[in-house]
């Protein structure tokens, strides 16, 4: 109702265009719905070497008023956001698209590694699903189906889920040099980029962990699967495979609404984090 009646307060939105000299192989503009700061800076870097103008949203409502408001070329939804989920923020979209017609493709984002997500994901709406952390070769080919489509009605939704490629494992290193390498190349014309990531990154995965020994403190299984749900997904974008290994372990047993074992596990993540921590901050030099 609010949608329709355009009630909506608008939200402080960040938008972004197309940097000098950046790749306009994709002007497409893109909203991107995440909550998390990390992998907030990540697609944005992403989207705009692809030649994308991207605006971000922290939340489901925030996401909802921008669409409201502004005409995309096509949305990345997160699905575990504040607020409102990914999949709820999907059907209100097609509810308002029967109402003023037309079709915006989403494409989701997840974590999640139940078949059954994708099911209910493109029950939901959604035209395409892809696997965190994302893949910037499939993200590059969903978004070129998305431009290739315009002329022939939205794209084709995925037809799997396919699992996050297995992370390549330097053994003398915590993390996926990869990944490392694939996040330094996003900074080639901004040297502060990958700084600034690590940055982030490691502030809020030191609140991350401060908030999980809380939550197993009073034994809440919901915000315990939350957190970790959060840090999981900063420390799979950042190549921290062990890490992100460890924080699925407790997610799953917040999920299960059963903590038993959850300490011994969180003194793990807290020992990898340490790793991580002196690795990264050793790279960005």
């Amino acid at each position: 109702v609010d949608i329709v009646s355009g009630t909506v307060v608008a939200p402080n939105k960040r938008a972004a265009g197309v940097r000098r000299g950046e790749s306009e192989d994709l002007p497409l503009s893109v909203l991107v719905a995440e909550d998390n700061p990390v992998n907030q800076k990540v697609f944005v870097s992403l989207l705009r070497r692809m030649g994308c103008h991207v605006t971000v949203a922290s939340d489901g409502h925030e996401a909802i008023d921008a669409l409201r408001q502004h005409d995309y070329d096509v949305t990345l939804m997160d699905h575990q956001m504040p607020g409102m989920n990914g999949l709820e923020v999907t059907r209100a979209v097609r509810t308002l698209e029967r109402v003023r017609g037309g079709h915006m493709p989403i494409i989701s984002m997840t974590a999640n590694d139940a078949e059954d997500y994708r099911r209910e994901a493109l029950e939901a709406g959604v035209d395409a699903v892809l696997p965190k952390p994302i893949d910037s070769v499939k993200l590059k080919a969903v978004l070129d189906r998305v431009s290739a489509g315009f002329k022939n009605g939205p794209p084709e939704a995925e037809e799997t889920l396919e699992s996050p490629t297995p992370m390549e494992k330097n053994t003398h290193s915590v993390l996926d040099q990869t990944v490392i390498a694939a996040l330094k190349e996003m900074g080639e014309d901004d040297p502060n980029l990958f700084v600034e990531l690590v940055d982030l990154f490691l502030e809020n995965s030191d609140k991350n962990l401060g908030e999980l020994r809380q939550a197993l403190e009073v034994q809440d299984p919901k915000m315990v699967e939350r957190i970790a749900h959060t840090l999981k997904s900063s420390c799979a974008n950042m190549g921290a495979s062990e890490l992100t290994a460890l924080c699925l372990q407790l997610e799953r047993l917040g999920r299960a609404g059963s903590l038993a074992g959850a300490d011994d596990i969180f003194e793990r993540v807290r020992t990898a984090y340490s790793d991580v921590r002196s690795e990264l901050e050793s790279s960005r030099s």
